[in-house]
Parts: structure tokens; C-alpha cells; sequence
């Protein structure tokens, strides 16, 4: 098997890399950050990555190409590999001689988690706070530079090691700056949906940014959609009704097909009936043989209860931990309740 690229490589590898140049620096911009550098050390980064192409130690790498795919393919990967360990060499180096241009080096770094960060927080979108955030980060790891020194192990990538303090940072002062605000939804009397909404615009944004959020979550469920929504109104006590049993079950039924195929449904499905079971357990018995007949399973109750709490955890956590929010499991039904209100009204 020949390949034309291995072949011009092997006759000229200066030829082959000046043939492919213009991706190959475009391959470099986009594994090493180059904000530090001006326009001629830009050049000489360059340079110096061509020449580690040619070290013996590189080109014995090359010659191990096996023909699994193109040899393009194959000389990129290697290429990615000689730019992280230049990266990476170059960050030790900064990281005992000039630590404030290391940190230079990575802003574009703090730029890009600090934007991916402040997507889903709209209350702070064209604020000063968005403003100040990306120079905040930089002068606060500047202050850090003892603390981040003695943390670091050198076996590992720099560039990884400052992502995860860059990540903590942000999320922090992004909480903090909420807090202040008092954007978040972590109070007794943010129970009730309309009148928080009327009384107070800036609640009505963090729920907004809290909405989206957790309707792309919902939705990432596919065909267990209905299911969890369903259980979403089992635990937390709202009224399921017929739409949500067709949506369940692919299948529209009458409240009178319901109550003849699923009798235990029944009370679940009248606004004040005396006969309600009062616990989520009860409820969730009540309501398991519906929960089975969209499993095609013979799930017992407590099943179905353990899989909803690990749910509505793992909601509060993407919430929380990804998103710098603040939501409990009592303050989580008030977003619960207005997904199924725009949900029922779209």
C-alpha cells in the first residue's frame, strides 16, 4: 500500500511540511496559546515547531506509519504531540522565570470559561461585572502565583492544572456577584411563580436563565422525556393529567379507559380527592402498574421513587455545579411548576 504524502515525506520532509504549511501553523495557533507573543516571536514559534518535525526523535515516529490512515492524518497527530510538549516545556520555564507572562499567556483561556460561564446567567449579560470578570481572574491568579506553584505537579500539563483553577475562580465570583444581586432563587418566599415574577423582575431572570437550562436537560432524556416529567409531578405532589398519561403511553385515553385499565390512577387524576395518597411512596405505588406499562417491566414502587430522587439530584447538580446556581429540592419545584405551566400553554 502507497501513500502519495508518505512517499513525498520520505524523499523531503522540509518540501512535504512547506507544502502543508499554511495548516500546519493554522494546527499550532489552535493547540498553543500565542496572545503573549508579538508578531516576530509569533514567527520564531513557528520556526522552532518545524524544527522539532525534523528531530530524529520525531522523524523515527514517523517512519513507524503503519497505514491506518492517511499520512496527513498521522503527521498532524504527531505534529499535536510536539506542539503540547513545546507548550508545555515553555510553561515550566515561564513558571520559575516570569510567572506573570505565563498567566499572560493563557487570558484567551480565561476569556473562553468566563463566556461559556456567563451564557446561561443573563441577569449579567452587558453588566460591568461581565466587564471586569475576565481582568479580575488574571490579577486574582497573578496574587496566587506562591499558592499555585506549590500545587502544581510538573508531571502533569500546566495548561490543564490553570483550566481547573480558571473553572473554580469563575464559578465563584459568579455565585458571589448572584448572591449580591440576590438573583437566585434560595428564598422561603419564592413559592409562589406569578407573584415572584410580577414583584420582582430580576427573580424572574435567574428563573428564565434556570428555565432554559433545565429544559435542555429535560429534553436530552429523548423517548424518557415523559416518563421523568411524569415522575417530576409524582414526587413533588402536582396534578398529573390525562395528556400526561397519552404522552407516557404513545396512546390518547379517556379518563374512563384510564380508570378501567389503571384504577389506582384514578384519585391522582382529580384535583381534590379525599383519597390522594399524601406520600410520594404512596404515590408512586399508585401509580407503578402506569410506569410498567411504558417499561414493559414489573418495577416495584420504591424503584421508581429511588430513580426519580436521583433524577431531581442530578438536575440540582447541573444546576448548581455547572452553572453557579443555587437550588434545593423545595426551591426546584417553583422551576418544576413553571416548565409544566409553559410546557401546558405552548
Amino acid at each position: 500500500m502507497r501513500d502519495r504524502d508518505f512517499e513525498i515525506w520520505k524523499k523531503s520532509p522540509k518540501k512535504f511540511y512547506s507544502r502543508n504549511c499554511d495548516t500546519f501553523h493554522n494546527i499550532i495557533s489552535k493547540k498553543i496559546f500565542t496572545g503573549h507573543r508579538n508578531s516576530r516571536e509569533l514567527e520564531q514559534l513557528y520556526e522552532d515547531i518545524r524544527k522539532e518535525m525534523y528531530a530524529n526523535e520525531v522523524v523515527i515516529k514517523l517512519l513507524d506509519y503503519h497505514f491506518k490512515s492517511s499520512f496527513l492524518v498521522y503527521y498532524i497527530n504527531v505534529l499535536k504531540e510536539v506542539v503540547t510538549n513545546y507548550s508545555q516545556n515553555e510553561d515550566l520555564e515561564l513558571l520559575d522565570k516570569n510567572f506573570r507572562r505565563l498567566i499572560l499567556k493563557y487570558y484567551p483561556l480565561i476569556t473562553q470559561i468566563c463566556g461559556k460561564k456567563l451564557f446561561p446567567c443573563d441577569s449579567l449579560k452587558g453588566t460591568d461585572f461581565e466587564n471586569d470578570l475576565n481582568q479580575q481572574i488574571f490579577v486574582n491568579l497573578i496574587y496566587k502565583e506562591e499558592k499555585i506553584k506549590s500545587y502544581f505537579n510538573r508531571k502533569h500539563l500546566f495548561r490543564n492544572y490553570l483550566w481547573a483553577i480558571i473553572i473554580h475562580e469563575c464559578s465563584t465570583m459568579i455565585k458571589a456577584e448572584l448572591d449580591r444581586k440576590e438573583v437566585l432563587v434560595n428564598r422561603e418566599d419564592l413559592w409562589n411563580a406569578d407573584k415572584l415574577f410580577e414583584n420582582n423582575p430580576s427573580y424572574y431572570l435567574a428563573l428564565e436563565d434556570a428555565y432554559g437550562l433545565s429544559e435542555i436537560w429535560i429534553n436530552s432524556y429523548l423517548q424518557r422525556k415523559h416518563k421523568l416529567t411524569l415522575c417530576f409531578k409524582i414526587s413533588f405532589d402536582l396534578q398529573i393529567n390525562r395528556e400526561d398519561i397519552g404522552r407516557l403511553l404513545q396512546q390518547d385515553f379517556s379518563l374512563e379507559e384510564i380508570s378501567k385499565h389503571y384504577p389506582s390512577v384514578g384519585p391522582l387524576l382529580e384535583q381534590d380527592s379525599e383519597d390522594k395518597p399524601e406520600t410520594a411512596q404512596k404515590r408512586f405505588n399508585d401509580v407503578k402498574s402506569l410506569l410498567n406499562a411504558a417499561d414493559r417491566s414489573n418495577t416495584g414502587a420504591d424503584s421508581y421513587w429511588r430513580w426519580t430522587n436521583y433524577q431531581i439530584d442530578r438536575m440540582i447538580d447541573f444546576l448548581n455545579r455547572r452553572h453557579s446556581m443555587n437550588f434545593n429540592r423545595k426551591t426546584v419545584k417553583t422551576l418544576i411548576e413553571w416548565y409544566f405551566e409553559k410546557f401546558v400553554n405552548s
